[in-house]
Order: structure tokens, then C-alpha cells, then sequence
């Protein structure tokens, strides 16, 4: 005996996990380079911590460059440097 199936389409839909926090690494740590690095190295930090403990790997690249920018804008704030005890690095 056979018997008809109702076949409909269906239709699968994949999120994809938002790089909201990888990408506001990025942008807070390349901004730490050039301004105010005692707001955005540890804002910076932050983000891309948070990101880096996503599952996707996009995630954890956009992270991992937050966190290479934001090392970099404390290498160069004076301020930052002399608050770690690293103010010799400038002279």
C-alpha cells in the first residue's frame, strides 16, 4: 500500500554568531593607539576577552587582533606606561 506524504519545502535557517564584541575589540584597540589609551586599552580588553571565549572562529581572530591593538596603544601611551611602572621604555 502506498500512501502520499505531504512533502512542503522547508527551509532552514543558520545564525551565525554576532561579531559585535570582536569587532568593537578591534575598533577600541586601534583607537587606543592614537587617543585617550587609559578609556580604550581596557575597553578594548574587554571586548575581545569576551569574544575571544565565543565558539566561532571569526570571533576569535577579530579578537586576537583587539588584543594586539590594544598592547600596542599601551606601548605607546606615556600615561599607561608610567602607570605599570614602564615609563623607562620612553627614554
Amino acid at each position: 500500500m502506498m500512501t502520499l506524504q505531504n512533502k512542503t519545502p522547508q527551509i532552514l535557517i543558520q545564525i551565525q554568531p554576532p561579531k559585535t564584541l570582536g569587532i568593537l575589540g578591534i575598533i577600541f584597540g586601534f583607537l587606543s593607539i592614537f587617543v585617550l589609551a587609559f578609556l580604550f586599552v581596557p575597553l578594548a580588553l574587554l571586548c575581545s576577552i569576551l569574544a575571544f571565549f565565543k565558539k566561532d572562529l571569526t570571533n576569535k581572530m577579530l579578537a586576537s587582533f583587539g588584543i594586539i591593538f590594544s598592547v600596542i596603544g599601551t606601548l605607546t601611551s606615556p600615561f599607561l606606561l608610567g602607570v605599570i611602572g614602564m615609563s623607562w621604555l620612553l627614554g
